[in-house]
């Protein structure tokens, strides 16, 4: 190759080196009209300008794009062109518009950057709010979008349920983008009606509610059944039927089988994973109580509950007399007590004397027993007495009658040693006390004679000595006077004046 050819490369080369380099972007610069603040509805223009040195005859194929946000959050528009300015215009402004704006512009593998900040003053657009399925059961899922078209993200939307007419918030989510969607479960047929609502991010103003959408909620079961034959009154040994049934809805296409359960209180007495549970028996006592069917669908329960009363007649009552020792006297407390051992409530009792054909007390009781008092008896209470107890638990009428017992009221109270023990036992320590002091007493007269007797202290002639002799039995007692008769004459000992009856 000759050296001209060479050369000619070698500039060639060079060439195309110096037009990388010899592009520059010098000067950036972002503007807005209005400049700093606008009305909402009102349009805002974003104009762009770069300076650019480059060599002359060089292309200078220019890229704008706009951007909302400081981080570049949200891109509004982007444009390529060889002028040096570029504008680009929001036609109806929103609050959610206010914010950092920015500008970048590439050329080569040069890029540059410059923001601007607006503030928007106005309300925040009402969005909209889609729900798809718009027919569900209770325990499905259903999506909600909530739409904000002519806001400018960063957004943040909120989800609400209605209540009895009153919102409660179910979900919320910030997002770069102008819509969001959020998924929830109904859990009862009563999750009908939502709205959402969307506010920007940096801002404290929100939208108003989007328009109410209601769905349509079913139950899952369309139909749940607990039954108990006989549907009236269950008397003892008859055929006694539960049944739950249930059938499901239409809505549903998954092949989950729907549990059934009968409990008695808190005791289970069948499952089954059909569309029926059923006990079938024959009716005891002890199948009084409360009954629960339970329906379990994935997480939906539905229970329904009744009470099953097993009547039950009354066994042959036995009358009983309350008296002390079985004997009645005049002016003694009588009970009468006519009792069952088993019988459904309520029951009636009631009291007979001498015939059948006369009653002299009736009483209806939820007990098994019934009680009539005669605070004082009387000889015309003697006589032949019996009861009846009677209910409705059969097919008729269920009537039974006790046995007779034979009452003899005494007309004179029989003497009862129980009533004079203790009289008695009281009188006999009294005694023993008074014989006690007694003793005492003469002992210690003769000792206070002999005492005087030793040192000459009697005078003679019959003539009545006193002495005075002091002797305490106790530190409290007071000096007691004596009356000592002479030698000469005679004298008998005191004695206890106590009396007993």
């Amino acid at each position: 190759m000759s050296k001209t050819t060479i050369l000619f490369f070698t500039q060639l080369l060079c060439g195309i080196g110096h037009f990388q380099t010899d592009v520059t972007i010098n000067k950036i610069q972002i503007e807005s009209d209005p400049e700093t603040s606008a009305q909402a509805g009102s349009p805002i223009t974003l104009t762009c300008s770069v300076s650019i040195v480059a060599a002359p005859g060089l292309p200078k194929n220019i890229s704008y794009l706009f951007y909302k946000g400081s981080q570049n959050n949200f891109l509004l528009n982007t444009s390529m062109t060889t002028e040096p300015k570029y504008s680009f215009t929001i036609q109806s402004a929103r609050a959610t518009h206010t914010g950092y704006y920015v500008c970048v512009v590439k050329l080569g593998n040069q890029t540059a950057t410059s923001e601007t900040y607006i503030e928007v003053t106005g309300q925040i657009q009402r969005p909209r709010l889609t729900i798809q399925p718009m027919k569900v059961i209770e325990g499905n899922e259903i999506e909600l979008r909530c739409d904000a078209a002519e806001e400018i993200p960063p957004l943040e939307f909120t989800f609400y349920k209605y209540k009895n007419g009153k919102p409660s918030l179910v979900g919320q989510r910030g997002t770069d983008a102008k819509f969001v969607t959020h998924t929830l479960k109904v859990t009862e047929t009563t999750d009908q009606v939502y709205s959402c609502k969307v506010k920007g991010k940096s801002l404290s103003t929100t939208s108003s509610y989007s328009e109410s959408v209601t769905i349509t909620v079913q139950d899952p079961f369309s139909s749940h059944l607990f039954t108990i034959e006989p549907q009236s009154r269950i008397f003892e040994g008859d055929d006694f039927v539960i049944r739950c049934t249930v059938q499901m809805s239409s809505l549903i296409l998954s092949d989950t089988k729907t549990e059934l359960t009968i409990t008695k209180g808190t005791t289970m007495i069948t499952k089954s994973i059909t569309d029926e549970a059923k006990i079938s028996k024959k009716a005891t006592a002890d199948d009084t109580g409360q009954y629960t069917c339970h329906a379990k669908w994935k997480e939906t329960l539905k229970i329904l509950e009744k009470q099953v009363t097993v009547a039950v007649p009354v066994s042959k009552p036995s009358l009983r007399l309350t008296a002390f020792n079985s004997i009645v006297a005049q002016g003694d407390r009588l009970q009468l007590t006519c009792a069952v051992v088993r019988g459904s409530w309520p029951i009636i009792y009631t009291f007979y004397k001498g015939t059948p054909e006369k009653y002299f007390h009736q009483s209806i009781l939820n007990a098994t027993a019934g009680v009539y008092i005669i605070p004082s008896a009387d000889t015309a209470d003697s006589g032949e007495y019996f009861c009846r107890a009677e209910n409705n638990a059969g097919v008729k009428h269920r009537c039974e009658r006790s046995q007779n017992i034979n009452i003899n009221v005494k007309g004179t109270k029989p003497i009862r040693l129980e009533y004079h023990v203790p009289r008695i036992l009281s009188l006999l320590v009294l005694f023993l006390i008074c014989r006690y002091v007694h003793v005492k007493y003469r002992k210690n007269k003769r000792r206070k004679i002999m005492t005087q007797q030793n040192q000459g202290s009697v005078k003679e002639n019959n003539v009545v000595v006193y002495s005075k002799v002091k002797e305490k039995a106790h530190p409290n007692e007071e000096e007691d006077y004596i009356n000592i008769p002479s030698s000469k004459g005679t004298g008998t000992d005191s004695e206890c004046d106590c009396e007993i009856n």
